[in-house]
């Protein structure tokens, strides 16, 4: 079986790293939600941008930091399990309910943490 090295999500470029998770316009669109929803408005464009702003974001222990670096690992997560779906199951969700599942995770992970507040 040979593989398609289109990428699955917006079926218009060859997938790598750097297009699945911010170049293809499904995760650009699913990127500007939640950054927005964290009060970024300019966020990282590609591997080395991301790794940049959490360098320089990484100071600390606010709340909003906390938000900001669950979010990242979501969306990256809620991404990849995006495209395997359509890899292998030739099935997906639309980036709207795919926004959706990745606030609801980081809002699940941190009401499981203690001392916090449900509101937060």
């Amino acid at each position: 079986m040979q593989v398609d090295p289109t990428c699955s999500l917006c079926l218009c470029e060859p997938e790598s790293h750097s297009h699945l998770f911010f170049s293809c316009r499904y995760a650009q669109q699913v990127w500007s939600y939640i950054l927005a929803q964290n009060g970024v408005s300019n966020g990282p464009i590609d591997l080395p941008g991301v790794f940049s702003w959490m360098q320089q974001h990484s100071s600390g222990s606010s709340m909003a930091l906390t938000i900001c670096k669950l979010s990242l690992a979501a969306t990256v997560y809620w991404l990849w399990r995006e495209r395997n779906l359509w890899v292998f199951q030739r099935k997906g969700v639309d980036f709207s309910l795919l926004q959706l599942s990745i606030i609801e995770d980081v809002r699940a992970c941190l009401s499981s943490w203690r001392g916090i507040r449900a509101s937060a």
